[in-house]
């Protein structure tokens, strides 16, 4: 039988190792993507559960308190994205 330091040298081991790493790569990204999925839910869904409790408890009719919460959320990224988007054209343009 030959040691298995053995047969990992030669061709043996270019074939395999790239493939082991690449399949050892696969599975680290999508345990990351699933870690990452669960933890922007765990904080998201309870936050805008509030919001919406809140804007209820305020004397909003349920679907303007779900709208007004979905917009505000839209608007947030839409800023977000946009404003530095805005910002580096404005810096190209005055050049």
């Amino acid at each position: 039988m030959v040691p298995f330091a053995r047969r990992l040298q030669g061709h043996h081991a270019t074939v395999t190792a790239p493939l082991l790493i690449l399949v050892g790569d696969a599975a680290h990204n999508f345990v990351d993507g699933i870690l990452l999925a669960a933890a922007i839910i765990a904080h998201e869904i309870p936050q805008e559960m509030s919001d919406f409790v809140l804007l209820r408890n305020g004397g909003w009719s349920n679907v303007k308190a779900f709208v007004a919460n979905a917009a505000s959320s839209f608007i947030y990224v839409a800023l977000a994205d946009l404003l530095p988007l805005l910002h580096r054209q404005r810096d190209n343009f005055l050049r």
